[in-house]
C-alpha cells in the first residue's frame, strides 16, 4: 500500500474526511446559474454537438469508453455495467460507502464528476439551441 492510500484510509477511518465534506442540501450551495454568454466565450465547438445530442437522449459515456442509456435525468445511483439500483446509499456519506458492495464504486460516481458539462456548454457555444441549455441546468439541478 503506498503512502497516499495509507493516507487516505487513516482519514477516512478517522472519519477526517466526512468532517471536512460534509452532506448539505442543494440550498446551502450558492446559485451558479450563469448567462449563455459565458459558454458561447471561448467554448464552443461543433464536435461536441453529436456528445450532447446523445446526453439529451439519456445515453452518457462512462470513462469515455462505454456508453449507457441511464435516461434523463439519469438514475445516478444506477451501476450500468452490473445492472444494479443502489439508491439506499444516496444519504450516506461517501466516505462510509463500501467501495465494492455495489459493484466498483466508481461506476456508481461516474456522472457525478461532471464530464457531460463540456460538451453541453461548447454543443451550446457552437449552437445557441436552449435544449442544451436546459439539459445542461436539469443534470445540475437533479444531481
Amino acid at each position: 500500500m503506498g503512502d497516499g492510500r495509507l493516507w487516505y484510509t487513516l482519514k477516512l477511518r478517522a472519519g477526517i474526511l466526512e468532517r471536512k465534506t460534509p452532506i448539505q442540501p442543494w440550498e446551502a450551495i450558492p446559485d451558479l446559474r450563469v448567462t449563455g454568454r459565458f459558454f458561447a466565450d471561448g467554448m464552443a465547438s461543433v464536435s461536441a454537438i453529436p456528445t450532447a445530442e446523445q446526453i439529451i437522449k439519456g445515453h452518457f459515456d462512462f470513462f469515455a469508453h462505454h456508453q449507457f442509456d441511464v435516461g434523463l435525468p439519469p438514475k445516478w445511483f444506477f451501476n450500468p455495467f452490473v445492472k444494479q439500483n443502489s439508491e439506499s446509499i444516496q444519504f450516506i456519506h461517501w466516505s462510509k460507502i463500501n467501495d465494492f458492495a455495489n459493484g466498483d464504486i466508481k461506476c456508481l460516481w461516474e456522472l457525478s464528476r461532471f464530464a457531460w458539462v463540456y460538451p453541453l456548454c461548447k454543443a451550446y457555444g457552437a449552437t445557441g439551441d436552449h435544449k442544451v441549455s436546459q439539459a445542461f441546468w436539469m443534470l445540475l439541478e437533479d444531481g
